[in-house]
C-alpha cells in the first residue's frame, strides 16, 4: 500500500513515518520544533538515541507505531504553526484522544495554553450540568492538563450525580449498588484514571449519604407513627374498610376520641395510607424528600379543630416541627455527602506541573486510599 504523504513543514528536515494497522502516513517536519515540545521527542531525537540525525545525504525517518494518524496530525501541525483554532472545539472523544496522545508525547506545557484559555470553558459548563456519561472522560482531560480547579469541580459534580442516581427500574437508593449518574447511565472512568480508586470513593461517600437518608426517613415516619398510633381506632389498625364502617361520622360525635380517630382514618385514606405505611419497608421507594413531603402533607388542621372543641390534648401538633428538625439535618448532610472527599495523594499531584511529574503518573502505584504517591 502506497503511503500518503503529509507535508507539515515547509522545510522539513525529518520524516515520521507513523505505522498504524499495517498503514503507513509520512509526516514532513522540522525536528527542532519537535525537539522543543517536551521529552518523548527530545530523547527521540536527540544525540544519544538511536533515531538521531543520520549521515549526510542520507533520509531521516523515524517509526512511531500504532499511533492515530489523524490525531498526531493535529498535535504536529499545531507545534509548527501554534493555531488554536482547528483544535479549541473538538467532540469530547477528540479531545480526550488529543490529550491522551499529548500526555504520551509529553508535551503538556506547549498545549497549556490552549487548555486553560479553550478546553476549562467545556470542561466547567459539563460540570455545571448533568454529565451525561462524559464526566469520568473530561475528568482525565483535567487531571493531565493541569486544571485543578476543574478536577475538583467535576469530582463535586460527579459526587451529586452518583448521590441522586436510582437504582436502574426501581428509585430505591440500596446500598453497594453499581455506580450511575441520575439518568441511569453507567459512569464510565477512563482506563488511566483507574489506579486512583475514584469510584471506590465516590462509592463510599455515596453509601454514607444514602445510610443517613434511610436513617432520617426511619425517624421522620417514626415520629409520625408514634404521635398519631394513640388515634388509630383500636383493633382495627389494619383494616381500613372496618375503620370507615365503625368510625364514620356518628362515631365522631361519640367523644372527642372517635373524632379525632374518624378523622385521622379519613385523612389517611385520602392519601393512600394506612397504620401499616409508616414504616421503612413500605417507604422503601421513596426518596427521603417524597416521604417527608408525605408526612408534611398530613392534613393537622382538622386534628388541631377538633382536639380544641373538645379541650383534649392533641398530641400531634408538634410533629410538623419535628419533622423540620429532621429535614434540616438531613439537607445538612446531603450538602456535606455532595462534596467529593479529595484523597491526599491526588491533592498531592495536583500540586505537581503536568509537564514535570509525568513520569510520576507512570511509575506510581497507587493501590489503595492510603498511598501518597501520584
Amino acid at each position: 500500500m502506497t503511503p500518503t504523504i503529509v507535508r507539515i513543514s515547509g522545510y522539513p528536515v525529518l520524516t515520521l513515518k507513523v505505522i498504524q494497522d499495517n498503514r503507513e502516513t509520512l509526516f514532513e517536519v522540522q525536528s527542532s520544533v519537535l525537539q522543543q515540545s517536551g521529552r518523548y521527542f527530545e530523547g527521540l531525537l536527540g544525540n544519544n538515541f538511536i533515531e538521531r540525525r543520520p549521515r549526510d545525504g542520507e533520509p531521516w525517518i523515524v517509526d512511531m507505531h500504532e499511533i492515530d494518524s489523524n490525531v498526531i496530525e493535529k498535535v504536529l501541525r499545531f507545534l509548527h504553526d501554534e493555531d488554536p483554532a482547528p483544535l479549541k472545539d473538538l467532540p469530547e472523544d477528540e479531545l480526550v484522544n488529543l490529550v491522551e496522545l499529548i500526555d504520551f508525547l509529553q508535551c503538556h506545557k506547549v498545549f497549556h495554553y490552549l487548555a486553560i484559555s479553550y478546553w476549562a470553558a467545556r470542561v466547567s459548563a459539563a460540570s455545571t450540568k448533568s454529565l451525561q456519561g462524559t464526566g469520568g472522560q473530561l475528568l482525565y482531560v483535567a487531571l493531565h492538563m493541569d486544571l485543578d480547579t476543574l478536577v475538583k469541580e467535576l469530582l463535586d459534580g460527579l459526587q451529586h450525580e452518583v448521590n441522586n442516581s436510582q437504582g436502574g427500574a426501581s428509585s430505591s437508593h440500596t446500598v453497594g449498588q453499581s455506580l450511575c449518574l441520575r439518568d441511569g447511565t453507567p459512569l464510565m472512568f477512563h482506563p488511566c484514571l483507574n489506579k486512583f480508586n475514584l469510584p471506590v470513593l465516590l462509592m463510599n461517600n455515596r453509601d454514607k449519604l444514602w445510610a443517613a437518608e434511610a436513617q432520617a426517613k426511619a425517624e421522620a415516619l417514626e415520629l409520625y407513627y408514634t404521635g398519631i398510633s394513640p388515634y388509630f381506632p383500636c383493633g382495627h389498625k389494619n383494616n381500613l374498610a372496618t375503620c370507615q364502617k365503625n368510625y364514620g361520622d356518628a362515631a365522631r360525635k361519640m367523644s372527642c376520641y372517635y373524632a379525632l380517630s374518624g378523622f385521622l382514618m379519613h385523612e389517611l385514606m385520602g392519601r393512600g395510607l394506612e397504620p401499616g405505611s409508616f414504616t421503612l419497608e413500605a417507604q422503601a421507594s421513596k426518596s427521603a424528600e417524597a416521604c417527608f413531603d408525605m408526612l408534611d402533607m398530613i392534613n393537622l388542621v382538622g386534628l388541631q379543630y377538633h382536639a380544641d372543641r373538645h379541650n383534649s390534648c392533641n398530641p400531634i401538633q408538634g410533629l410538623r416541627d419535628g419533622l423540620r428538625a429532621i429535614r434540616q439535618r438531613f439537607e445538612a448532610e446531603r450538602k456535606e455527602y455532595d462534596i467529593f472527599p479529595m484523597p491526599e495523594y491526588l491533592e498531592q499531584g495536583m500540586q505537581k506541573r503536568r509537564w514535570e511529574s509525568d513520569a510520576l503518573l507512570l511509575d506510581a502505584d497507587i493501590s489503595s486510599p492510603n498511598a501518597s504517591g501520584f
